[in-house]
């Protein structure tokens, strides 16, 4: 197996921030996530992270509370 690569294209044509992501580190992630900032220096992804699950869920609850409003919003209420 090999490595995938992920590169920021400028707009200028030069290649910047190339990381190398084993494929096999990729499969290893239950949500097969293809986002570099996902995995770790150590090729582990974050889905077993809990500082980063704590991230994700305030942010999942922080979206859902702006909806929710938007929601009540268009229905009349505050």
């Amino acid at each position: 197996m090999g490595n995938i690569s992920f590169r920021t294209l400028d707009k200028d044509g030069t290649v910047t921030n190339v990381r190398l992501i084993k494929q096999s580190d990729i499969q290893k992630c239950p949500l097969f996530i293809l986002v570099p900032e996902h995995y770790k220096a150590d090729g582990s992804c974050k889905c077993f992270d809990k500082a980063e699950q704590a991230r994700i869920l305030a942010e999942r609850l922080a979206r859902r509370a702006k909806t929710m409003a938007a929601i009540a919003r268009q229905k009349g209420g505050k």
